[in-house]
């Protein structure tokens, strides 16, 4: 059986990518739809990124909606303007010939779970303000949803690596910390894919020169990609820019590639906003501890961009 799934993210260069993986596996997900939010860049160039990356995939009636602009609680934080003013590392695609929904995400969420006989997956790539508003009003309004609710993977935090922006935080959950602990405080299945197994896969130099071989948009990917590569080898001393979001579809189409274990985990949310840690009491997630595979990680997105590159050439 397909898995439904709906994809949330903040649409940098990552997030476009796991986008492409989704749409290159349809025997596997029946994506509903994506889900926008500030984060890389603001939520309504996430917006149009996101559409961006459906119709290079070729599945320009996927439909995008526009979500949370800002952070739960907190008050909005810089970014560290990872992939550029345009997310996606200054590689000038054109505008998007389609336009986001008028329905507001979190509206368009509720409806979808009202509606469907079988759970929904949530594959969560940036801040989780838009899933924290969800199941903020699943928790006072509509508890009957949350059943409906057949995982969360997501994308987020670090433990014994820190973080990639602060020392103690990862940007994803550094940006609404808020939203994060309550997503992983909600008692849902949360399948969570911290920097310390992330990092497992780096679009080292060979990498980069085989995604530059595809035929016409390969040059265009490899410039994506790497538009962290600088932080990545500031802050890690890494060979090439680490691949984080793109676990999440990893995991989705063989959860054997990666180790988990059941562990509870909060985010803080004071004095060092979005650092992770483990708590002593509370609803556990499954934490992914280890990838065993990375190549054949690796080998799942070079998939996709060699399908994408294929279909435009």
């Amino acid at each position: 059986m397909k898995i439904r799934l709906i994809h949330d993210g903040d649409h940098g260069g990552d997030d476009f990518i796991t986008t492409l993986m989704i749409l290159n596996n349809p025997d596997r997900f029946e994506l509903l739809g994506i889900t926008t939010g500030f984060g890389n860049v603001s939520v309504r160039t996430a917006a149009e990124n996101a559409l961006r990356a459906v119709e290079m995939a070729g599945s320009p009636d996927i439909p995008v909606f526009i979500g949370a602009a800002a952070p739960l609680l907190a008050a909005a934080r810089e970014g560290d303007d990872a992939f550029g003013g345009d997310g996606l590392g200054g590689v000038n695609l054109p505008p998007p010939r389609g336009r986001p929904q008028d329905m507001p995400a979190i509206e368009w969420m509720i409806r979808q779970l009202e509606e469907t006989a079988t759970p929904i997956t949530f594959c969560v790539t940036g801040p989780a303000t838009n899933m924290a508003l969800l199941l903020r009003h699943i928790d006072g309004q509509a508890r009957h949803l949350k059943e409906k609710i057949g995982a969360i993977v997501m994308m987020g935090g670090g433990l014994a690596i820190g973080g990639n922006i602060q020392p103690y935080a990862e940007f994803n959950f550094y940006m609404d910390p808020d939203a994060a602990d309550y997503v992983l405080a909600s008692g849902c299945d949360i399948v969570l894919h911290t920097l310390d197994t992330t990092h497992s896969i780096v679009f080292h130099p060979a990498r980069q020169q085989d995604v530059a071989a595809l035929p016409g948009t390969g040059p265009l990917f490899r410039t994506m990609i790497r538009a962290v590569e600088h932080l990545d080898m500031e802050k890690f001393g890494a060979e090439g820019a680490y691949m984080n979001d793109e676990h999440t579809v990893c995991w989705l189409i063989d959860n054997g590639l990666y180790e988990t274990k059941e562990t509870v985990l909060r985010v803080n949310t004071d004095e060092k906003p979005g650092n992770l840690f483990i708590a002593d009491s509370g609803p556990a997630v499954r934490l992914v501890t280890r990838s065993k595979n990375p190549d054949a990680g690796f080998a799942m997105i070079f998939e996709a961009l060699e399908k994408v590159a294929g279909n435009l050439s």
